[in-house]
């Protein structure tokens, strides 16, 4: 056997040994790993005290919701009482234009659904003219978006939106008068969050699945 034949040999010999060392440590090592040994845990073998635990942090969390929810919904009958210039009809034919908008610009259903929510709760405090129901519109999508969507169109879109009726210095001024009416309180839950909850609810207690209507 020539020199360059021994070298190979030892070289080989020595990968193999390191190879060989690296997975008795790595086995050692993740028998002592408390993350590896709580993956490798049965959720069928959870303790009445685990259990106990996942019950409370639900409950808080859902009762977090409904505190929130409670401090942060619109009113009623705002129509009635605040609102003189609009009436339900027309906020209803805006919120069909925002279910077009978010469509059309493939945004997040919960941006719908947080978009409807700023604009019943700016109504609830402020009148508004009828010409003005559409800036508020695209300005509550355009706070919206930028909440919940990674990305969000520019302003510029918005405006294109409004066919140019509302300018992007007025979707700017009227974004400012949104979050200054609802004191920046935007954290609010929506529809889609007590959805979200509900199933995650369900799916941990193994309930059969249902459909749900809105």
């Amino acid at each position: 056997m020539n020199l360059y034949s021994k070298l190979s040999t030892g070289r080989i010999q020595f990968s193999f040994t390191i190879i060989l060392l690296s997975i008795i440590l790595a086995w050692k090592f993740s028998s002592l790993d408390p993350l590896s040994t709580s993956k490798k845990k049965n959720k069928n073998n959870l303790t009445s005290t685990e259990i106990d635990n996942d019950d409370s942090v639900i409950s808080e969390a859902y009762n977090y919701l409904l505190s929130t929810e409670k401090k942060r919904k619109p009113m009623i009958d705002y129509m009635e009482i605040v609102q003189t210039d609009i009436d339900r009809n027309r906020r209803g034919i805006c919120i069909d234009w925002v279910v077009s908008l978010v469509d059309y610009f493939k945004l997040l259903p919960d941006t719908l659904y947080f978009t409807v929510s700023c604009i019943d709760r700016f109504l609830s405090f402020k009148p508004i003219s009828a010409n003005k129901l559409e800036l508020l519109c695209v300005s509550s999508m355009f706070i919206a978006s930028k909440y919940e969507d990674t990305f969000p169109p520019e302003v510029e879109e918005n405006r294109d939106c409004t066919k140019n009726k509302s300018s992007k210095e007025e979707i700017l001024e009227m974004e400012i008068d949104i979050l200054k009416t609802l004191n920046f309180d935007m954290g609010n839950p929506t529809i889609k969050t007590f959805l979200r909850q509900d199933c995650q609810i369900w799916r941990l207690l193994r309930l059969p699945a249902r459909k749900i209507t809105i």
